[in-house]
């Protein structure tokens, strides 16, 4: 997946928590989406901080993995060697998902 295809959201905001950064995603990015939620509330509870896993945030951070998953596979010259364990093919493109470090989750995905 190429996330400059991705449409922003003008009106989204951190102000406004339940808005949505990205318009309309494709499906592979909703997985990502709903996979991040995870991963900034286990990241926050494991740090004993308060979680941030508004809509909003949780865009922000599934557009900034798979930028670098996409980055990371571009200048591989798109091999699937770069650590990145899910391999997702969708009509829109490829997605790559990291493995997170054990403690920011809180549960199998």
């Amino acid at each position: 997946m190429d996330p400059s295809q991705l449409t922003l959201n003008p009106e989204a905001s951190p102000h406004k928590p339940r808005s949505y950064l990205v318009n309309n995603p494709p499906p592979g990015f909703v997985l990502n989406h709903e996979v991040s939620h995870d991963v900034l509330i286990g990241s926050a509870r494991a740090k004993g901080k308060k979680a941030d896993g508004s809509e909003y945030r949780t865009d922000l951070l599934a557009l900034e993995t798979i930028q670098k998953a996409r980055e990371k596979w571009v200048n591989s010259g798109y091999k699937d060697d770069s650590g990145y364990f899910f391999v997702f093919e969708t009509p829109e493109g490829y997605i790559l998902a990291k493995k997170e470090k054990e403690e920011a989750t809180t549960g199998v995905v």
